[in-house]
């Protein structure tokens, strides 16, 4: 079967007004990792599930023995729990919300669930017969492309998914994650779905704009919707943007979260400032995952979060700032811009940001040895078209270095260096400063001339490589030169840097390098041969983001 492009996300709801405070809330969230033979296994379906779970039951008012969590399962065994809850709210009374969430693979008919299957059409029938006062589903079964891995299989034509062919009844509402004909995607970087990330950032604060404490169906999805499409804009498979359908009955929106009022084990942040805000949490491992993000257009925005020690990135448009926080169980902890340091483009890049690669422009000066001792150390000069990227970052590197060397009371040479090379490194940050290490190949050309110590003449050499005293010399010349000679070859060897962000767009950095050349060099006897040349070089320069 082929996988579900076109619809990631579809609530089916009844918005029947501001739900009571009373309201009793039940949840079924199911991920399946497993499809059917054919379909490759997914990282993120049941993560994503375990996500919305723990969302519903902290700032979403469902208790935690309301929050059924099914990974791994059966259409059967998704069938018959739904079909159990639905013979247990006709028992009770008063209001009541369902809220059934899937991640995993699809069709445009069906779930596929560890090679079984449950029929679309019948999902929204046991909806449609439940007895619950609201009603949400939510399936999510993407594709993905660039940073991100297929959901779902091989690329398949675009479908119409069938579910919405069908007219909800009244207070139902449908909402999709990508128009007909695009591709709904997932991210590597996000650990899920761009639309559930969104949609859960959303119910946990980011979508309260009005900062009433409270996240409506409405809310959540203006949110979800805006910034899925902002943030698919980059990626190979193109922008996503979600749309809905839903029979309110001239009945108000439904509140699904309350962040301001968080279960225990839960505090909240408090954003002084608007601005791009997201959040990673570290754990244990020093991992930093990404846990929501917050598009706040006036200061006093809000999320609720776990207990733990935070990474708050703030993107502005010409500005990122970052810095951490700790989370306190029912505290409300205060974010100032102030207390935020500036972070340079290339961390950012590195961190998954909405770029994914970053240029820069460095002019270096430091010193720089000759190969086969034709030179002591001397200065060099240097030029750096930098491209940072998510996980390397590449260089096109220019320079120019001069030595010169003499043996007091015969011959001296002088040799001029011009290199062009390219460079890979991986790099990684450590606190204020980003190291990186990798390797460089490219062409070094050498400019030798040879002068009589004695006098500072040149030495004039007609097929001979003895100098005028008889005295043997490891030289470069070409026969009949005027002390002259020429010669190129291939250079290659490890580098080391240690890059510090200055202000604004700017940098500075430590270079060291130890390339080897590989060159004709003739020997006292005057026979040529190819040997290899080590040296070494040190640096510091100045960079531009740009």
């Amino acid at each position: 079967m082929t996988c579900l492009r076109c619809l990631t996300v579809v609530f089916l709801i009844l918005a029947s007004g501001l739900a009571r405070a009373d309201a009793k809330r039940y949840a079924v969230v199911i991920g399946a990792n497993h499809g059917d033979a054919r379909e490759m296994r997914l990282h993120f379906a049941e993560a994503d599930a375990e996500r919305i779970a723990q969302t519903l039951r902290s700032v979403g008012d469902f208790p935690a023995a309301h929050v059924l969590q099914m990974t791994g399962v059966s259409a059967d065994e998704v069938r018959n729990a739904l079909l159990d809850l639905n013979a247990r709210l006709r028992q009770e009374s008063g209001d009541s919300v369902l809220v059934v969430y899937y991640s995993g693979h699809a069709d445009a008919d069906r779930l596929h669930l560890g090679g079984s299957y449950l029929e679309l059409r019948e999902l929204r029938d046991i909806l449609a017969g439940s007895s619950a006062g609201s009603r949400v589903l939510v399936i999510d079964a993407c594709r993905s492309g660039a940073i991100t891995r297929v959901k779902g299989g091989s690329p398949v034509p675009t479908f119409a998914v069938h579910l919405d062919d069908m007219p909800p009844p009244a207070g139902f509402a449908i909402l999709t994650s990508s128009a007909e004909g695009e591709d709904s995607q997932e991210s590597d970087v996000l650990a899920g779905s761009f639309f559930t990330y969104y949609f859960n950032s959303g119910l946990i604060g980011a979508a309260d704009q009005n900062h009433d404490g409270q996240v409506t169906l409405a809310e959540a999805f203006a949110f979800a919707s805006e910034q899925t499409t902002r943030a698919t804009l980059s990626t190979l498979a193109g922008p996503q943007h979600p749309t809905f359908r839903f029979e309110l009955g001239g009945r108000q929106d439904l509140v699904l979260a309350r962040p301001r009022s968080p279960r225990q084990g839960l505090g909240v942040l408090q954003f002084e400032s608007p601005g791009n805000y997201v959040l990673r949490r570290a754990d244990a491992s020093g991992m930093r995952p990404v846990v929501a993000e917050v598009a706040a257009r006036t200061g006093g925005a809000q999320v609720a979060l776990p207990e733990g020690r935070y990474e708050i990135t703030l993107r502005n448009p010409d500005r990122v700032l970052e810095g951490w926080c700790e989370v306190r169980d029912g505290a409300v902890v205060s974010v100032s811009a102030s207390e935020l340091r500036r972070v340079d483009s290339a961390r950012m890049v590195r961190k998954g940001g909405e770029r994914s690669r970053v240029y820069s422009l460095l002019a270096d000066g430091g010193l720089h040895s000759a190969p086969y001792g034709l030179g002591d150390l001397g200065p060099a000069i240097g030029l750096v078209l930098r491209r940072d990227g998510r996980r390397f970052s590449l260089e096109t590197r220019f320079g120019w270095a001069w030595g010169s060397t003499s043996n007091r009371n015969q011959f001296g040479v002088t040799t001029n260096q011009f290199m062009g090379s390219l460079a890979a490194l991986y790099v990684f940050d450590l606190g204020p400063l980003a190291l990186g290490a990798g390797l460089e190949a490219g062409i070094l050309v050498m400019h030798q001339r040879t002068w009589d110590a004695r006098d500072n003449q040149p030495i004039y050499t007609y097929g001979a490589v003895n100098n005028p005293y008889g005295n043997p010399r490891v030289s470069l010349s070409l026969p009949g030169q005027l002390g002259d000679s020429t010669t190129c070859g291939p250079l290659a060897g490890p580098l080391l840097q240690v890059d510090l962000h200055l202000v604004s767009k700017t940098y500075a950095r430590l270079d060291a390098g130890l390339p080897f050349t590989l060159m004709q060099v003739s020997d006292p006897s005057g026979e040529a041969a190819w040997k290899v040349g080590r040296q070494y070089r040190v640096s510091l320069g100045i960079g531009y983001y740009f």
